[in-house]
């Protein structure tokens, strides 16, 4: 239950301080974001994070303000939301809820003016309900921005420099523009992550669009500009993707294809289960020639606990030289399931993410999943004869 609760109230943090500045303004010297974070550059198999603390008190209407705490230690975490009940311009009160009951009273004492800090203290109830063991509210939080931060990673914010830096994580606008093109991001990389294609790489398209800004007379023009561009063309691949797994492809191709991909395919490996047995599991693939541009699948992939992914269909040849079969399920969504021949044999990919929701276990997946050459089952006669006229 601990982490769920994590996860919920950890989101309402990440995503960002929702106010305006005249409800700011009202906060008496509370609003604005406190704390520090530090990046942590990879080391030991671990991978680039943030580690630090957070407070951000936004909302504020009256004498009381939103608030929200945010801890990222290496191996523990913590986060929480509620009301700030400011007592005076030095002294307050958060109480952090779950819900509408109130799990835990802190008291906050503001100090300092050149550098202005917050320190939190418990006060009542238990703090730990929203917390792993090792991270605390407990502490000194500098004051890091007196203007609410927008954006889905605020310790990013804390750390980020630079003149774009400052603009994005200023504006609501700018930060909802910067949402969407990251699901987007996210969604195209997915989509053309396939042999021999060049996904989408998020960090590093974001941060040639922030150093583009950097020198920019508008930073923040420039970018919600650049946001635009990377868009349409994030779009364009979109759109380039959909054609090479719906438009035709060559038949000739289709068939030298499908003369090398015919036939059973077989990987076996060793796998286990949460009671620690060990055994042998195999995954199958069966393709039959069902047109000259069209095959026949029967796919059985095994995973550890025994769970599996299980799909029989048809595939055409497409004109990204991939053969893919489309879907929809009862709610809309589009499974396409693609066969893609390489120079080391066959792999699968699942690039909308909808084929493994309905045809695999909680374990199970598409994405990664290949033979090789030596799997292959030899057979005097791979070709088979055409069934369909499609």
């Amino acid at each position: 239950m601990k982490l769920t609760v994590l996860a919920v109230v950890g989101l309402v943090f990440m995503t960002g301080s929702i106010g305006s500045a005249a409800a700011e303004a009202s906060g008496n010297g509370w609003a604005g974001e406190w704390g520090t974070f530090a990046r942590i550059s990879p080391a030991n198999g671990i991978a680039e994070h943030y580690e630090g603390a957070g407070l951000s008190v936004t909302n504020c209407s009256g004498e009381q303000c939103k608030v929200a705490f945010e801890i990222l230690g290496r191996t523990s975490r913590g986060a929480a939301k509620g009301e700030l009940l400011i007592q005076g311009d030095s002294r307050a009160v958060a109480q952090l809820t779950y819900g509408t009951e109130v799990k835990c009273v802190l008291a906050m004492e503001k100090t300092g003016s050149e550098q202005p800090s917050i320190i939190a203290k418990r006060k009542d109830g238990d703090c730990s309900f929203f917390v792993t063991p090792g991270a605390s509210f407990e502490r000194d939080y500098v004051l890091r921005s007196p203007t609410p931060f927008y954006a889905d990673d605020i310790p990013a914010c804390f750390v980020g420099e630079g003149r774009a830096w400052a603009a994005l994580c200023a504006s609501q606008a700018l930060s909802r523009q910067e949402h969407d093109w990251k699901l987007l991001v996210w969604e195209v990389s997915d989509l053309i992550s396939a042999p021999g294609k060049s996904g989408a790489d998020e960090n590093a398209e974001r941060t040639r669009i922030l150093q583009s800004c950097d020198a920019a007379p508008d930073a923040g023009t420039c970018l919600a500009n650049a946001f635009a561009e990377s868009t349409g063309d994030l779009n364009a691949r979109k759109d380039a993707w959909k054609a090479s797994v719906t438009e035709p492809g060559e038949a000739d191709a289709a068939t030298r294809a499908i003369d090398a991909i015919a036939g059973t395919w077989r990987h076996s490996f060793p796998n286990g289960d949460v009671q620690g047995d060990k055994f042998q599991s195999t995954d199958t693939l069966e393709i039959k020639r069902v047109s000259d541009t069209s095959i026949q699948i029967d796919v059985h992939l095994e995973f550890f606990n025994g769970h599996e992914c299980n799909h029989k269909g048809v595939a055409s040849y497409r004109r990204g030289g991939i053969f893919a079969e489309q879907v929809r399920d009862g709610q809309g969504r589009l499974c396409v399931l693609e066969v893609v021949p390489t120079g080391t044999g066959v792999q699968l990919a699942d690039p909308t993410g909808m084929c493994r929701m309905s045809d695999c276990g909680a374990r199970g997946g598409y994405n990664g999943a290949a033979f090789s050459w030596k799997d292959r089952v030899k057979s005097d006669s791979p070709r088979q004869e055409s069934t369909d006229s499609r």
